[in-house]
């Protein structure tokens, strides 16, 4: 199968899940406590709209977003190595920017009013999932939905800055981070 695959390419991809799923189920995260502008709660409902149990057949396992969840998107990495002989390409956005106490607070000239209140939350949220995998000050910046941390490479797998004089297969190669929301690629 690896010789029929010359390169795989992500865009703005979770590739280890997002906290914008995880710190709802943390009982230490209390949502609450995060200044979002008001307008942006009424947006946020809207992506929110329709998103209710599928009766298709399928397992709860089988659907995009069970992977979204950082250890699942764990276990799902540990299950797919990185491949020596595939050239690995990836794109991460950042519409966030760095406040004076650390967080990440989203830039609303580059954000979608769809994802601010979202963003908001992601660069706030810090703490360690149940599969004790630290969610530290790097997993802050955001595209409004995923981690610009997460849409790098998968943990623990072999990186590099892109070098365009040097691109080697079975190594990903990030791109410079795009500065733009989550659908702006």
């Amino acid at each position: 199968m690896e010789e029929r695959i010359s390169a795989i390419v992500t865009l703005a991809s979770p590739i280890n899940g997002t906290t914008a799923y995880d710190l709802s189920e943390d009982e230490d995260f209390d949502p609450d406590q995060v200044k979002v502008p008001f307008w942006s709660r009424g947006f946020a409902k809207l992506l929110s709209v329709g998103a209710s149990p599928r009766k298709d057949g399928r397992k709860g396992t089988d659907y995009a977003d069970y992977d979204m969840h950082i250890d699942n998107a764990a276990a799902l990495n540990r299950r797919i190595s990185t491949l020596p002989s595939v050239f690995y390409f990836s794109v991460p956005c950042c519409s966030t920017k760095k406040t004076d106490d650390g967080y990440a607070v989203p830039d609303l000239s580059k954000t979608d009013p769809l994802f601010v209140s979202r963003s908001y939350l992601i660069g706030r949220y810090t703490g360690i999932t149940k599969g004790d995998i630290k969610i530290d000050k790097r997993w802050l910046e955001n595209d409004g939905l995923v981690n610009t941390f997460s849409a790098m490479a998968p943990l623990g797998a072999p990186q590099t800055e892109l070098d365009a004089d040097n691109i080697r297969p079975g190594v990903w190669n990030v791109l410079p981070t795009y500065t733009g929301d989550h659908t702006s690629l």
